[in-house]
């Protein structure tokens, strides 16, 4: 992710990340990629695709503060979307 200050022209203040998220999610999201008109950023995903093997693994929205996996099957079973802190407490908990 880059540095809130050499953000993009064409990316919106509403949808950039908090500190929180900066912190914890830099490096997983393409911000200079640019947003959909959700807010939705691409990037990888912090479950499934450690080794950030596939671009677009995963979807954030800083905004609604969620993570949505692209994989098929989807990194976690019953639902698409997971919440930004959530995807954090499994990671930290697999890190353990």
């Amino acid at each position: 992710m880059s540095d809130l200050h050499d953000i993009p022209d064409d990316v919106s203040i509403w949808a950039l990340p908090t500190a929180w998220q900066h912190r914890n999610f830099d490096g997983w999201v393409d911000i200079d990629g640019g947003h959909d008109m959700d807010g939705n950023f691409n990037g990888f995903c912090r479950l499934h695709d450690r080794a950030k093997e596939v671009e677009g693994s995963a979807v954030y929205n800083f905004k609604k503060g969620a993570m949505r996996c692209q994989g098929d099957p989807c990194c976690h079973p019953g639902r698409r979307a997971m919440s930004l802190t959530n995807v954090i407490t499994v990671v930290e908990a697999s890190d353990a």
